[in-house]
């Protein structure tokens, strides 16, 4: 209402919108005007407003908008935004080098908002010569002043003002909590009242929450004011063992006052969720029976079945392992997406499931582009120079058939890749990365640009190893030269394991080079020896031992590349506990289905019968959140140690169960790693949820 202006009769109203878009009205004898209020930012259309109070953001200036330089009418182009530095944007992601839990895909509609945001737009609006009009504005619960901010214009004329404004009243309340709840956590929340008024002596808290949280003790407090002030009331809350989204709402009453406030909290688990795995070989006609035993906290265990007739590689495990990792190197990256590209050809997925692996690959896609370097190579982790030479041709591996399957690949995005390992293949110093060199020329003869010099150079080399062998031989075989690629194997045990030490370059383990090598034994059409190694790879990940994303997605994405388009025959009929039976009949090499929620407190029976001619193998899957303090520690090779210390009394903290630790104590965490293996660990990961 302290906002006037004076405008001569006739006036244009010209106004900025929230999605940034100019809309010009034309008004006769009134002046347009746009009045903006805001503290933090607002989406809305899937733009995320300037966060108004809490940012440098300016009131607009029509003005010099308007009146501003008018830029070159002609096209023009430079390299500048490819230097460092040379614009801000650039800097910020050059720097910008993260990795762990990058562009981590969550749903913003289902996380709660913790605090509601302040970001308003009114407008445009009419005020005639000499008039003046008065807004008034309904702001959510909240405490602390405002930016109002106004702009107007009359024909060539434009004016702005700006003011900031406290937002009050005679009572209000501020709780505080923690940034999310675990599961069967208690704690005290302090809520602060604050008296502005001297008529308010005694006031009455009280608290509601949803099925989420208990509230321990009494629900409500009452506080008593001598004068106007401040105080805090304590009302102690527990968390229930779901989880999901809390929600708890405070009110403060006073007389004929009343102050309410309603805050959103994620529930979580403290901890992952574990997988129990059972297996079971049923011959032709034979019936087996699988015990389903339910673990961990309540209405989490949930089942799933696999059935196939090649031996077990544990698709649901493997696979939600590599999608769910949390870190974000070009390797990790390119080992989760990899295997999903071929497994529409190994099972019958649902279109939701189809949907799915096409948003991952493009996401996946869209990644590695940020991985580029200007000379075409994959840096190691984005926006960096660091580089690995075995991630890069992984990582183009996957282009080149992700393409093969109809995905869009940027045609820069490889021809400069390609280009770039093409020079490489053509500079290659002898005994430098054998292994490398091989898998290059292999994946440039995957593109239809064979460098066959450079092929002969490394076959002639003294050190050319067994695996290199193999990958320079379904090179040949790629350039259409056979006979070169027979001779190269001619003579070799293909079951043999190279039996290399672990090599950091390229990520090589047992199971890595059990991937590697069924991949180059279909290429090379020696599927005998290939049904063997199925059956070592099929132990290697039966088992509980811990394996690199890279050396399951090696396996994964060869042996799926091997027996897709093969026809499989899985015929059977499983029942689980007393529902009814359901019938199988499927063409695919693996069958898999969920079996939904289990009884909690009992096991449930599933019965398989075999209907097919061949041998079946069947997997399930139970899948449960461990209760708190039921958690079994595992080590395989190393020793975690973590010690949590006082900050403020620089003392270490005996955390036991049943000891309380006074809330708002800030810890910190020091964790020790230490090797007690027999060999060298590198590429390691420390993943803690807090």
């Amino acid at each position: 209402e302290n906002l006037k202006f004076a405008m001569p009769e006739t006036s244009i109203g010209f106004y900025p919108d929230i999605g940034g878009s100019y809309f010009l009205y034309n008004y006769t004898k009134s002046l347009s005007m746009a009045l903006y209020l805001g503290l933090t930012g607002y989406r809305l259309n899937n733009f995320e407003a300037k966060e108004l109070g809490l940012t440098n953001f300016k009131t607009p200036d029509l003005h010099q908008y308007f009146y501003r330089k008018e830029n070159l009418g002609i096209t023009t182009w430079d390299l500048y935004d490819d230097v460092v530095g040379a614009y801000s944007g650039v800097l910020e992601r050059m720097i910008a080098i993260g990795g762990d839990m990058e562009e981590t895909e969550m749903d913003d509609s289902a996380r709660p908002k913790r605090f509601p945001p302040v970001s308003m737009y009114y407008g445009p609006f009419e005020l005639k010569a000499g008039e003046t009009k008065q807004h008034t504005v309904e702001l959510p619960a909240y405490l602390g002043a405002v930016r109002v901010m106004v702009v107007a214009a009359d024909q060539a004329a434009y004016g702005k003002a700006n003011q900031s404004v406290p937002v009050t009243q005679p009572l209000l309340m501020l709780p505080s909590l923690p940034r999310v709840l675990k599961t069967n956590e208690e704690l005290m929340i302090p809520v602060t009242i604050f008296a502005i008024d001297e008529t308010i002596k005694q006031v009455s808290i009280s608290l509601q929450t949803n099925e989420l949280i208990e509230i321990v003790g009494d629900s409500t407090r009452d506080v008593t004011f001598v004068k106007p002030g401040e105080t805090i009331a304590y009302l102690r809350v527990k968390t229930r063992g779901l989880t999901g989204n809390g929600k708890l709402q405070f009110v403060a009453k006073s007389g004929e006052h009343e102050f309410a406030t309603e805050i959103a909290i994620g529930v979580r688990n403290s901890n992952n969720p574990t997988k129990v795995m059972q297996t079971r070989i049923i011959a032709p006609g034979e019936i087996t029976s699988l015990n389903l035993q339910p673990f961990g906290v309540p209405g989490s265990n949930q089942a799933h079945l696999e059935l196939s007739d090649v031996p077990p590689l544990n698709l649901e495990k493997h696979l939600d392992y590599l999608i769910r990792y949390p870190h974000g190197c070009l390797e990790q990256t390119t080992s989760a997406i990899f295997p999903q590209l071929y497994l529409s050809q190994l099972m019958k997925l649902s279109t939701e499931e189809k949907t799915e692996i096409e948003k991952h690959t493009n996401f996946a896609i869209e990644k590695i582009r940020r991985f580029q370097k200007p000379s075409g190579d994959f840096s190691y982790w984005p926006g960096t120079w660091d580089g690995n030479d075995w991630a890069s041709l992984y990582a183009g591996h996957f282009l080149l058939e992700a393409k093969k399957q109809g995905y869009f690949i940027p045609s820069t995005l490889l021809s400069h890749w390609l280009a770039f390992q093409g020079e490489q293949a053509k500079h290659w110093a002898a005994g430098n990365q054998v292994k490398t060199q091989a898998y290059r020329l292999y994946l440039l003869a995957l593109a239809g640009k064979p460098e066959l010099g450079a092929m002969n150079r490394l076959r002639e080399s003294s050190t050319l190893n067994l695996e290199a062998k193999w990958f320079l031989a379904s090179a040949y075989q790629l350039a259409g030269q056979e006979n070169a690629a027979q001779g190269l194997v001619r003579g070799l045990d293909a079951t043999q394991s190279a039996q290399l030490a672990d090599d950091d370059e390229t990520f090589s383990s047992s199971l890595t080079d059990l991937g590697q090598r069924i991949l180059n034994l279909h290429l090379l059409n020696q599927s005998t020896d290939v049904d063997v190694l199925i059956k070592q790879v099929s132990m290697e990940l039966s088992n509980d031992t811990v394996h690199s994303t890279h050396g399951i997605g090696w396996v994964l994405l060869a042996v799926a590349q091997y027996l897709s388009g093969q026809e499989g025959e899985i015929s059977a009929v499983y029942t689980l506990g007393n529902a009814n039976a359901v019938i199988v009949n499927d063409k695919t090499p693996f069958f898999k289905t969920a079996l939904g929620q289990l009884d909690d407190k009992k096991s449930t029976a599933l019965q398989i019968d075999n209907k097919s001619n061949k041998t079946l193998y069947a997997t399930s899957f139970t899948q449960g959140l461990p209760a708190l303090g039921d958690e079994v520690s595992i080590n395989e090779g190393l020793e975690l140690t973590a010690y949590y210390i006082d900050i403020k009394r620089a003392e270490m903290l005996a955390i036991k169960p049943n000891v309380d630790i006074l809330q708002g104590t800030d810890i910190v965490i020091e964790t020790y790693v230490r090797n007690i293996s027999e060999r060298k660990l590198t590429n390691l990961a420390l993943s803690m949820p807090v």
